[in-house]
């Protein structure tokens, strides 16, 4: 009974050690500004990734993953964890466009960052209604 009581006690760290590392969370900081209202078909969103708490032994590995525009695009972050990705815009739209970053132990962003950037299409404006 004590041999089991000593391995449970030896082994009692390291599974809470395993568990903050699966727990960690991911935020973003240090964005760039992105327009409300742009004539670009595109726009960049950079900034950095940051993990709590910090991995204390495994690679990390994360990923920042823009949605909303024409397509989905995503970038790994470098050692900094800095990320850049340009975003395809819908053009004549509004562009609801969701930033989440998630890292190879399963850690996620709880609270995803939302912007909208309307495109203007200046090669084709919208109808006024003018003339009917």
């Amino acid at each position: 009974m004590r041999l089991i009581a000593v391995v449970f006690l030896l082994l009692a760290p390291l599974g809470i050690g395993c568990l903050a590392e699966s727990e960690a969370v991911l935020f973003i900081t240090d964005l760039s500004q992105l327009p409300d209202t742009t004539y670009e078909e595109q726009t960049r969103l950079s900034g950095r990734v940051v993990r709590s708490p910090p991995a204390a032994s495994t690679p990390i590995i994360m990923v920042v993953t823009v949605t909303g525009g024409v397509i989905t695009v995503a970038d790994t972050a470098n050692l900094h964890g800095l990320f850049d990705v340009t975003i395809p815009l819908i053009t004549n739209a509004s562009n609801d466009l969701v930033a989440t970053a998630s890292d190879n132990t399963g850690s996620i962003m709880p609270n995803p960052g939302r912007w909208t950037v309307v495109q203007i299409d200046t090669t084709n404006p919208p109808p006024t209604g003018a003339g009917r």
